[in-house]
């Protein structure tokens, strides 16, 4: 066995453990999404009482 093929094997190897530890952090990732916010709601932050999510519109500069 050559040296070519020894770093070909590790190399392959370790690319399948890269694959599979990014799935297993892009399913975690997926899981948490948006819990920010119910986490900032949740301790009592206010809401936005002015902009286009609150239906009031912009405030008037004058």
């Amino acid at each position: 066995m050559d040296p070519f093929h020894v770093v070909q094997g590790i190399t392959d190897t370790l690319d399948e453990v890269r694959c599979k530890e990014w799935q297993v952090a892009k399913k975690a990732a997926d899981a948490i999404k948006g819990s920010r916010f119910a986490l900032v709601q949740g301790l009592g932050a206010k809401k936005r009482t002015c902009g286009p999510c609150s239906g009031q519109g912009r405030p008037s500069l004058a």
